[in-house]
């Protein structure tokens, strides 16, 4: 038996899917696995929203929906709101650090050592606005590129710092370049950041099959809680918006980020539940700060 894997042609991504392909072939030691690098409106145009949902995965559902490779391996969070019709998740497998690292040219060793005004590299508004919270004065700057590309822009060019997530660099082997990672308190990551999607075929139920003996409950029942709060937010590539559950035996813990376009007002709040009320949680806690946003208007 041989099953084609679809991803993205980055470091990263190939990493990721091997990483997946990995757990599936010690499950399956006699399946044939195959990766197909499919080429992404994302990797092809660089201005393009880095949070404009499905950029990286609309030429691989293509692929999967005329059959030309089984199974897709991509981040959640580059995830659009819903999948192509016909396709599903076949499993979420244990989630990565999902927090954000903060990555300091030398000579720095924490972001209190910084200068006014210190220049930081993120393509990202929600943690831009984290944070000024506690430094308003440093100076968000762009910068786009692979985790190579910007970890070299860091040392040679015109940054004192960068943030990226904790999870692309430790699947790397890129954890000696962290200076600090940000605690969840101090900077709430995007939705699902740090897991990982495999998608199929609705009615490939052989592979779903498969791919779901390597599905971790915990990740799974975060990615449900996270993934609800996203789509209910229903916000725009201006939007500053994070989320992250924690399960604590049958309790869980979700903490919500909801800003304004322009970055000045940050919402937190955050809601608990049992086991179960995952998904509930998450639209409620996606209304709750969108009202109270509302309000503050």
């Amino acid at each position: 038996m041989k099953i084609i894997v679809g991803t993205r042609g980055s470091k990263l991504a190939t990493t990721q899917t091997m990483w997946v392909i990995k757990k599936l072939k010690k499950n399956y030691p006699l399946v044939e696995f195959e990766m197909k690098i499919i080429e992404t409106k994302g990797d092809i145009d660089q201005e393009i929203c880095l949070e404009d949902k499905g950029i990286f995965i609309s030429a691989i559902e293509d692929e999967l929906l005329e059959e030309k490779i089984d199974m897709a391996v991509y981040s959640v969070k580059d995830m659009p709101r819903s999948l192509a019709g016909g396709l599903c998740l076949a499993a979420i497998p244990r989630r990565e650090d999902a927090r954000d690292a903060l990555l300091l040219k030398k000579g720095y060793s924490s972001i209190e050592d910084l200068s006014k005004g210190a220049k930081i590299g993120t393509e990202s508004i929600r943690r831009g606005c984290q944070i000024q919270v506690f430094r308003e004065d440093l100076q968000i700057v762009s910068i786009r590129g692979s985790i190579d590309t910007r970890i070299r822009e860091l040392h040679e060019g015109d940054f004192d710092g960068i943030i990226l997530a904790a999870a692309g660099l430790k699947r790397l082997g890129l954890e000696e370049h962290i200076t600090y990672c940000f605690p969840i308190d101090q900077m709430i990551p995007s939705p699902c950041q740090g897991i990982l999607a495999i998608e199929v075929k609705k009615d490939n139920h052989l592979l779903l099959d498969m791919i779901q003996t390597i599905e971790d409950p915990i990740s799974t029942i975060q990615y449900q809680a996270e993934r609800a709060f996203m789509k209910a937010i229903n916000g725009g590539c201006q939007i500053p918006m994070g989320a992250y559950c924690m399960v604590e035996g049958t309790h869980l813990r979700l903490k919500g980020l909801l800003g304004d376009a322009e970055g000045k007002r940050l919402i937190v709040k955050e809601l608990n539940g049992p086991i179960g009320s995952q998904e509930q949680l998450g639209i409620e806690l996606a209304n709750v700060l969108k009202k109270k946003l509302e309000l503050e208007d």
